[in-house]
């Protein structure tokens, strides 16, 4: 490190180069601890202990002295900033999941298990079965706490909550297995998140990091996870209407109705495929379906396919159909969605984006009634190699054949509605709730309606709501909100 002797009557010097490492080696340490706590990749720790090796040889003292700190530094606080990045996304993760398992270890999810083996807390049994006071002898009622209406992913971790709670609660569910609406969507689909982010409160994913996963693998997770957990659920329960008396709530299936204090409306924003009057003007020739019943290339007609729509499922099923079908995309650009999904920069915009925040209001009232979120998987490229041809919007049906906005009528075999869904509340008969649109509500507590609460809407209370990896939060919300409640007449 430099001469370290001393003249007669002098103090030995300190080398320049030795001062100048102290703060180096300082920044350099907060760096590696900083993103070490952030589960960096351990080529990263590799390369910060080859950067401070570099820097303590003894070669070059001027450049090291004059240039090598701050480039060093710089380089330091470059990588503690997206340390930093990192955590704050991994710090957003962990506020959906407090309240872990006490058997799962300090900060992390319990791991998949098999689903079989007992559940980690015992749940109170159901109140006896019993007729419904009002007299209606043909229907038979059962009382709860809370009734949880759909069993999937919003769902499940609200009953996750309540059974921690020990609450006495049911889940039902309009499918005749668990998952079964993700069964049935097309073959080829594949969730946009990835796993270590498309994960419930108390189980992560059983697959690697970046794996994106199928449908019949959420239905699978979301299966054991109802049976990891013992959540109560009744499959087959089409909830014919929600209503409500000096009684509480009530329930009405098909001859057998439930009563309870709270309900929890969990059946997403996917309720009633929107479909243009347009499509009812379609000669019978031409096949006409929405992306809800879209399987596969094998269920179309020989002949061109247009796709109307170009979001996201537009997309997707354009290249879908395309090695066997020439493929028309009718839409507008909705442009691509920047950061990846469940990735630090989404972590840390979902943390700061929320109602509660001025700056997430403000992009909630830019992005509400645009339609057509960005592509998040599909690139342009992607369309183009695959033979997709681009198209306008579609304006109008003449003489049973669609017409575009450029004013071409297309001749076409087979018509695939990429149009989205709307909200259908109709089967909920509340005073002042809407049978369309959503009432109005806080992070999912219905105001003006005590004991009702909504979830796994878009932009329910953050971005990732109506995400798997940020239901949870909703979730924890909602289930901390019904002892405040519990005095509370419905």
């Amino acid at each position: 490190m430099g001469h370290t002797g001393a003249r007669a009557g002098r103090r030995p010097r300190v080398p320049p180069a030795l001062v100048t490492d102290l703060p180096v080696l300082a920044a350099l340490v907060l760096c590696w601890l900083t993103i070490s706590v952030a589960w960096a990749h351990l080529a990263t720790g590799m390369a910060l202990v080859g950067l401070i090796g570099v820097h303590l040889r003894p070669r070059w003292p001027q450049v090291r002295r004059r240039l090598g700190y701050w480039s060093f530094l710089a380089a330091a606080a470059g990588m503690t900033v997206t340390g930093l990045l990192r955590w704050a996304g991994v710090a957003a993760a962990h506020l959906a999941r407090r309240g872990e398992l006490p058997a799962a270890r300090p900060g992390r999810d319990a791991p998949l298990v098999d689903p079989a083996s007992p559940a980690p807390a015992a749940r109170p049994a159901p109140a006896p079965t019993r007729r419904d006071e009002e007299g209606n002898s043909g229907m038979s009622t059962e009382r709860f706490d809370t009734v949880v209406i759909g069993g999937g992913q919003a769902g499940m971790p609200v009953g996750y909550h309540l059974a921690r709670q020990g609450r006495d609660f049911v889940i039902v569910d309009v499918g005749g297995a668990v998952g079964q609406a993700w069964r049935e969507r097309w073959d080829s689909l594949r969730l946009f998140s990835p796993a270590h982010f498309t994960k419930l409160p108390g189980m992560t994913f059983p697959a690697a990091s970046r794996h994106l996963p199928s449908t019949d693998e959420m239905a699978d997770y979301l299966r054991a996870y109802a049976a990891r957990f013992d959540l109560p659920l009744r499959l087959g329960w089409r909830v014919d209407q929600l209503s409500r008396d000096h009684d509480g709530y009530l329930i009405a299936s098909a001859g057998r109705s439930l009563r309870a204090s709270r309900v929890v409306v969990a059946t997403g924003p996917a309720l009633r495929p929107r479909v243009p009057q347009a499509a009812d003007r379609l000669d019978p020739s031409v096949v006409s379906l929405h992306s809800v019943d879209y399987r596969n290339p094998d269920q179309l007609r020989d002949g061109p396919v247009l796709v109307v729509g170009a979001g996201n499922s537009g997309a997707e099923i354009a290249l879908d159909v395309a090695p066997t079908h020439h493929v028309v995309l009718a839409g507008r650009d909705v442009g691509r969605l920047p950061i990846s999904l469940g990735g630090p920069v989404y972590r840390v915009m979902n943390a700061l984006l929320t109602v509660d925040t001025a700056l997430g209001r403000r992009f909630m009232a830019s992005t509400a009634g645009k339609g057509g979120t960005p592509l998040v998987r599909v690139r342009p490229e992607h369309l183009a190699r695959a033979g997709v041809e681009r198209a306008p919007r579609l304006a109008d049906v003449v003489d049973g054949r669609p017409q575009l906005d450029d004013g071409r009528v297309l001749d076409v075999a087979t018509v695939i509605w990429c149009t989205g869904y709307l909200p259908d509340y109709s089967w909920i008969a509340l005073p002042g709730f809407p049978r369309t649109g959503l009432p109005a509500h806080h992070r999912g507590v219905v105001i003006d309606q005590p004991g009702l609460y909504l979830i796994g809407l878009p932009f329910l209370s953050r971005m990732a709501s109506s995400l798997a990896g940020g239901v949870g939060a909703d979730a924890r919300h909602i289930a901390d909100h019904l002892p405040a409640a519990a005095g509370t007449a419905p």
